[in-house]
């Protein structure tokens, strides 16, 4: 894994980057321990490799994470998820695929629709696919936000949809522990609201933020309270690119 990210060493062809943080054996990440989630707390995400290739490895490497992490209720197949390139009109019409298709992601948290998003999300790579996608990393505390941009992120209320159980929030609240930031669920109801979403804009923070190279094998764990991810990069229609999720409440 090759993760490309700001105020680190030249190397790769002029590209900031690092090899993974941990690597795993015998299906068990045997260096899931205190510093795997030092780096988890401090910047949000940590990364390691699965042993070897194939769903079944990848599915027990992602599995032995959920149980370190000890919050996934069902850690089994049927809560892993396959994430493949969508067109708009194949996709769910209010997910990002449906907003995007095969365009860039905007950074978010997974499940903002949620009344409290999952904690962590476990992404792991079984196909990069025949293109360049790669994801982004960014913490929500490297935003740079002015005393008022911070005090809008703080009272501008958005309306985040969920069918019938839509409701309103803001994206940063001093009653909660995270962020909560998705533009594909979430409706800015006034110019405010505008501005605060385009605070977390990728371009905006391209100098803060981290980006994953994937590679078959590659497993990332992110603080989705404390972490936006999103996807940058081209994608076709025919790409075999297939990621895995894992949702960890």
């Amino acid at each position: 894994m090759a993760v490309i990210g700001p105020g680190l060493p030249v190397r790769r062809g002029g590209h900031a980057a690092w090899q993974d943080d941990e690597r795993c054996s015998d299906g068990v990440p045997p260096t899931i321990g205190e510093p795997f989630f030092q780096r988890l707390r401090h910047r949000g995400w940590a990364t390691t490799t699965a042993p070897n290739h194939g769903v079944p490895a990848i599915h027990g490497a992602m599995r032995a994470i959920a149980r370190h992490l000890r919050r996934s209720r069902s850690p089994e197949d049927r809560s892993i998820q396959s994430l493949s390139p969508l067109t708009r009109s194949t996709a769910k019409p209010r997910s990002l695929s449906g907003r995007y298709g095969l365009d860039n992601f905007p950074l978010h948290c997974d499940t903002s629709h949620w009344p409290t998003p999952c904690r962590f999300v476990v992404l792991a790579c079984d196909d990069p696919g025949e293109h360049s996608a790669s994801t982004v990393l960014l913490q929500v505390s490297a935003v740079p936000m002015s005393s008022m941009e911070c005090a809008l992120a703080h009272s501008t209320v958005f309306l985040v949809r969920n069918g019938r159980r839509s409701f309103y929030s803001t994206v940063l609240s001093s009653t909660r522990a995270f962020a909560r930031m998705d533009p594909g669920c979430m409706l800015p109801l006034d110019s405010a609201g505008r501005q605060v979403m385009g605070l977390f804009d990728y371009q905006r923070n391209l100098q803060r933020v981290s980006t994953v190279v994937w590679h078959t094998g590659d497993i990332v764990v992110i603080d989705n309270w404390r972490c936006l991810h999103g996807r940058v990069g081209s994608v076709g229609a025919d790409d075999t690119r297939l990621l895995l999720r894992m949702l960890i409440r």
